[in-house]
C-alpha cells in the first residue's frame, strides 16, 4: 500500500502532460483500489476496528494502518481526480474568494466533525474533555495547512492551484505527522475525509470561469456525506464505521468531477 501510494503521489504531484501518465495511472489506481478493499475487509473481519483507538493498548498496528488507508485513500480519491479538476479551471475569477471560503468550511468541519467523533467514545462521552481534544487536533492541522501555504511564495508552485494542492498533502500527511504528538490523531479522518472531497468541487463551483458541477450532484453529495455521519454517529463505535463507509463519500465527490466537462 506504501508502494502504491507513492506512485500515486508522484502521479499528483508532477506537472506533465497527462498521456504521460495514463497507463501508470491507471495501474496504480487499480492496485491501490483492490488493497485498500481488501484492507478495510481484513481490518473488519479480525475486529480489529473494534479495539480502543482512544486508550492505544496493542492498537499500534491498527493505528498505522488505518493512517496509511486515509493516505491511500484521499490520493486516489482526491489527489488523482483533482489534477483533472485544476486543469480545467481557467484564468481564476474569484480563486481568492474560493479558497477563503474553503478555508472557513475546513474550520468549520474540523470542529464539528472531529468533536462528534471524540464524543462519541466512551471515553470522552462524560464531561467537555472531547471539546478540549477537538480543538487541539484542529488546531494542530489548521497550523501545519498554514505552515504549507507559505511555501508557495517561495517557488513551491508548479501545480495549476498551488494552495488548494499544498491544501490536499496537508491531508494526505498530517495525521501520521500529528500522531508524533497526539494519538488521537486518528479521530481526524473523517473529518479530512469530507475536506478532501470539497477541496476538489469547491474550485469549480465558486470561481466565475469555471465548469460548475451541476445543482443535483451536489446535493446527492451532501446527502451522502451526512447521511453516513447520521448512521455512523448512531453506532458505538462511529470512527471505525465511518471508516468502513466514509469511503463512499470520496467516492461521489470523484465521481461528480470526473464528470465535469472542458
Amino acid at each position: 500500500m506504501i508502494a502504491f501510494s507513492g506512485e500515486l503521489f508522484a502521479i499528483s504531484s508532477l506537472q506533465l502532460p497527462s498521456e504521460y501518465f495514463t497507463i501508470l495511472k491507471r495501474r496504480a489506481l487499480m492496485k491501490s483500489y483492490v488493497v485498500s478493499i481488501l484492507l478495510l475487509l481484513g481490518l473488519y473481519q479480525g475486529g480489529n476496528l473494534e479495539t480502543s483507538l482512544v486508550t492505544n493498548q496493542g492498537s499500534e498496528i491498527n493505528l498505522a494502518t488505518i493512517l496509511f488507508l486515509s493516505q491511500t485513500l484521499i490520493l486516489s480519491l482526491v489527489c488523482i481526480p483533482a489534477k483533472y479538476s485544476d486543469s480545467i479551471l481557467k484564468v481564476g475569477q474569484a480563486r481568492t474568494k474560493s479558497f477563503a471560503i474553503m478555508a472557513i468550511l475546513c474550520v468549520f468541519v474540523l470542529l464539528i466533525v472531529t468533536s462528534v467523533v471524540l464524543q462519541n467514545t466512551a471515553e470522552f462521552r462524560a464531561g467537555n474533555r472531547y471539546l478540549l481534544e477537538s480543538l487541539w487536533l484542529s488546531a494542530s492541522f489548521l497550523l501545519i495547512v498554514s505552515t504549507l501555504q507559505i511555501l508557495p511564495r517561495y517557488g513551491f508552485d508548479s501545480a495549476a492551484r498551488p494552495e488548494f494542492w499544498w491544501l490536499r498533502m496537508s491531508i494526505v500527511f498530517a495525521p501520521a505527522l500529528i500522531y508524533w504528538f497526539n494519538h488521537l490523531a486518528v479521530f481526524l479522518i473523517p473529518s479530512l475525509w469530507i475536506i478532501g472531497s470539497l477541496t476538489i468541487i469547491i474550485p469549480n463551483l465558486i470561481e466565475q470561469d469555471a465548469t460548475s458541477p451541476s445543482n443535483q450532484r451536489l446535493s446527492f453529495l451532501i446527502v451522502v456525506s451526512l447521511v453516513i455521519l447520521m448512521l455512523t454517529a448512531n453506532t458505538t463505535n462511529m470512527l471505525s464505521n465511518f471508516i468502513l463507509l466514509g469511503g463512499v463519500i470520496l467516492i461521489t465527490s470523484a465521481l461528480i468531477v470526473n464528470g465535469l466537462e472542458r
